[in-house]
């Protein structure tokens, strides 16, 4: 009986092991999976907004390329875009 029982313990650990391994280091960055997820897009929108606002452009976000995500305190992001002037004709 105590044989079976760490047979299964064993095989629960190492089945937690194997489910936990993919998601990377705690803290550091891991790449969006979804890059088409909507709240990606309003993120990517935002960003876009504030730096018109800090440097008097005019862009309109194309497309968000790829995106990374960190987990600590909050969420941060850090995506690759596209952005296009909406001055130019």
């Amino acid at each position: 009986m105590k044989q079976k029982c760490l047979v299964v313990l064993v095989f629960v650990v190492l089945l937690a092991c194997a489910v936990g391994w993919d998601e990377g280091i705690p803290g550091g960055w891991n790449p969006i999976k979804n890059i088409n997820d909507p709240h990606v897009t309003e993120i990517a929108n935002f960003a876009v907004t504030e730096y018109d606002k800090q440097s008097g452009e005019k862009l309109k976000l194309v497309k968000v390329i790829k995106g990374d995500l960190q987990v600590v305190a909050g969420l941060n992001y850090r995506l690759s875009l596209t952005a296009s002037d909406s001055n130019n004709y």
